[in-house]
Formats: C-alpha cells, structure tokens, sequence
C-alpha cells in the first residue's frame, strides 16, 4: 500500500486547495508536507496509516492460510474416517457402497460450489466407486489416494481463491477507505485554513454528505443544537472534528453573525444533547448509544459523552501549512505542472483574457448562447461581470485576475464542446452579478459565498479534474 503515498499525496493536496478556494497563500510542496502530518486520535501520520494496513493485510493473509489449512485437514480426516468406518479387511462391502458414496458426496473435495466444480466432484467420485466396486485391497487404497488428491487439489484452488480475496479485495477496500477519508480531512483542512483568520465567519454548520447511507454520530453533529446556535451549528473554536469516521464524507458550511443568532449561544451541551436524543426512535438512541447506554443515559444515571460512539471532546485542529516566499496561487494548480509549467499556464490565462476584452463582443456572446442554451443577456452580463467590472477586492478596486480553469471553461464554450462545470460556472457568475448590482451585496466574498451555496464551481472543479487540478474559481 505504500506504493499509493505519492498518488495519494497528489490528491490531498489538491483537496486541500479545493476545500480553501480562492487565493491559496501556499506553495503545493508546503501543503503536501502538512497533510502527511497527523491529525486523528491516534497520531498517525499518513505514512504510518499506510504502512499499518499493510501490515494489516499480511496478517489477514496470514489468518486466510491457516484456516485453508485446517480445512483441507479437516476434509482429509473425514474422508479417511469414511474409508475406515466402511471398511472391512481392506474392502468395503458391496452392500455399504451406496451408503459410502453418499457420505463422499457430501465432502466438498473440489472446494469449490461452482458448476464446473460440482462436474469434477462427480467426475472423482464415479471413480472411487469404481476402484472401490472392485471389492478388494488395492482397488480401495487406489480410492483413498485418487480421493485425497482431488481434495488437495480442491484446497489449492481454495487456497488461491482465498488469498486473492484476502490480498487483492481486501488491499482495495483499505486503499479506497483511507484514501476517502483522507480526502474528506484535507479538504476541511482548506476551509477551516481559509476562514480561521476570517473574523466575518463566526460558526460552521455540519453538513451530512448527500450520500450519508446510515444512522450514526455525523447524525447527531448535523442535528443537535448544541450551542443554542441551531442545528449541527458550531462557534469556531468548538467544530468537532471532521472526518467523523472511516468513509465520513461530511462538510462544513461557514457561516457569518447575519446567519446566526449569537446573543443565544450557550455553553450547556449537556442537556442540548440529551434534549436531541430524546426525539430519536428507540432504534436510533441504541444506534448511538448501546442498548445499556440508553437505559444509562435516558435513567439519568450517566452522560450521553460517554456512551455515544464516535463521540469526541476533541475540537478540530486544522493542520496549517508553512507559507513560503513567493508561494504561487492555488487559483491555477496542478500538482502534476512544475513551477515553468504553472507559469506557462498563468501567461495563458492572461493571454486569453486579453483576447476576450478585443474581441467582437456580439460574436462571443453568440457563440456561449448557442453552446450553453442560456439567454444571451445573461451572458452579456457574466462576461461584463468576469472581464470588464472593476471591484473593490484583496488589492483594491481592480478587475478579477486572470485564472486558468476559468479560461479553459469559456474556450470550450467558445468552441461549441462545453462540459458540465462549464455551464455551473455561466450560472455561478450570473448570479454573483445580480446580487452585486441588483441586490446590493457590494462585498464580492458575501456574493460569492451565497453564489457558491446554489453553484459552486470550485466544487464542480474537483470532482471533474479530482487527479488533474484541484482549481477553484478566480483569483483576486
């Protein structure tokens, strides 16, 4: 498993420049390093969580043998307690034989239940009966070993079909789950780094992943009011931590005082929590707490902190890269592109933005429209709004610098070949336009942050080009 590190650190480095957005002030290298740092319970780093399962694998291997070879043993004992029980000086009466040949039958020798197996099975045993029908010494001994090959012979085949599960099935599930989860914290790790310092955003709201299959903690940390801030809300220093579990696929949405009632914030999550529990199906509280936890906690007899699983104190601790001199953006990244690469991919972006501003705006317009079947008059406004406006943004009143995904979305729609993200991107715009000069949110960050709640297209960006770029919208 180790083999899969430098994919794997590809990838959560480029979720981590998904979960942050806009204007990454880290170099990837930095941020490669701090997501092969630890960050679970349990201290381990990515390394070492790698090099676990593996050891993990190798057990289970281990484990798969033994028990292949107990069972062939197993099989072999019977079918030799068969031969003696039936036996009688070396031959098997002809009366016992249709008795005998029962019990054969019931041994799986081929160790498999496949039909070509089954055919093989009868194949042996028709065999047996004929050596054994010969009614003497020799005939039954040639029997005994034709039938003991067949079962060795079965074993091996059940040996390898085991060890292929055991090595194979069971590497991939452990690769797909630690890759899944480690994803999932990277990508918070973006976010909480983006907003740590942001004194607009005062809380973040668990979300459940669309694809939550079951019951559990994330349930509760999505649901609970636990700080008289609403449900699944959390101050900033108090977000559990995220991933909640192996194959936790939960987000967390930054929210500002405008979102939230502060004056009602508490600090009694005792009884908020157990004000929660009481609305769950008798089913649900045992799903969290155990069936002797619930009778503990409903009793009044003990705290739900102690018998909820998956529960933890522990707030999250975002792991924080080191900022380099001259770090380049994270809004034109690919962890695949060297520094010329990345640089040849800015000169680009401008280049093509520069196109866009001289060329025959009507034209243009035509050709999005017809691509994206979206109104000719919202175009007109996204590409005023992405080319020509000028905001009050990080380094004063200027236009939106040039980004390099964003270049390749209006050239696919320029060119007729536009992809789903493309079209996310068209709305996305034209919404953050209409609330910027319709609905008076003059601060580009509030427009963006309601704009991505309905199309997000730093979203839509990972997961299109997960292993390729992990780019998020324009740089300002």
């Amino acid at each position: 498993m180790q083999l899969m590190k430098p994919t794997l650190q590809a990838d959560l480095t480029n979720s981590f420049i998904a979960g942050y957005g806009n204007d990454v002030p880290y170099s990837t290298k930095s941020i490669s390093m701090a997501m092969a740092e630890s960050w679970a319970a349990d201290n381990l780093t990515l390394s070492s969580r790698l090099y676990g399962r593996s050891k993990a694998v190798k057990q289970s291997v281990a484990d798969t043998l033994t028990q292949a070879f107990k069972t062939n043993k197993a099989v072999r004992d019977t079918a030799k307690s068969i031969f003696d029980g039936y036996g009688n000086g070396g031959i098997i009466p002809e009366a016992s034989l249709p008795k005998f040949i029962n019990d054969l039958t019931k041994l799986n020798i081929t160790g498999s239940s496949t039909p070509e197996a089954k055919q093989l099975q009868r194949k042996v045993l028709r065999s047996v009966r004929d050596k054994v029908s010969r009614l003497t010494t020799p005939g039954v001994r040639a029997a005994y070993t034709e039938l003991t090959h067949a079962i060795d012979k079965g074993n091996d085949e059940r040996i390898s079909k085991a060890l292929e599960t055991a090595v194979q099935e069971k590497t991939r599930y452990n690769a797909e789950r630690i890759a899944r989860t480690e994803n999932a914290r990277a990508y918070a790790d973006g976010q909480v780094n983006r907003y740590m310092n942001d004194n607009d955003i005062v809380a973040y709201k668990w979300r459940l992943s669309a694809r939550h299959p079951r019951f559990d903690i994330c349930d509760f940390y999505a649901n609970a009011d636990l700080y008289g801030l609403g449900k699944g809300v959390y101050p900033k220093d108090k977000l559990p931590t995220l991933p909640a579990h192996p194959h936790c696929m939960c987000h967390i949405q930054p929210l500002t005082e405008l979102d939230i009632q502060e004056n009602k914030q508490h600090k009694g999550i005792n009884q908020a929590g157990l004000d929660y529990i009481q609305t769950l199906t008798k089913p649900n509280q045992e799903v969290l707490l155990g069936v002797n936890g619930r009778n503990t906690v409903l009793s009044g007899k003990g705290a739900w902190q102690n018998f909820a699983r998956g529960w933890t104190s522990d707030i999250f601790n975002a792991r924080v890269p080191k900022k380099e001199h001259g770090a380049l953006s994270g809004a034109i990244n690919d962890i695949s592109l060297d520094a010329n690469e990345r640089q040849k991919a800015q000169r680009h972006a401008k280049l093509f933005y520069e196109t866009i501003r001289n060329s025959n705006r009507t034209v243009l317009v035509n050709k999005i429209s017809k691509s994206s079947k979206i109104h000719r008059k919202s175009i007109e406004k996204v590409i005023e709004h992405v080319f020509d406006n000028m905001y009050n943004l990080n380094e004063g009143n200027t236009k939106f610098e040039p980004d390099f995904q964003m270049a390749q979305s209006f050239q696919r729609l320029i060119s007729g070949t536009p992809l789903k993200r493309d079209i996310i991107m068209l709305k996305h715009e034209r919404l953050e336009y209409e609330l910027m000069h319709r609905y008076g949110y003059t601060d580009y960050a509030t427009a963006h942050r309601i704009t991505e709640q309905k199309y997000n297209y730093a979203e839509a960006v990972r997961k299109e080009v997960y292993h390729v770029s992990a780019n998020i919208k324009k740089t300002k």
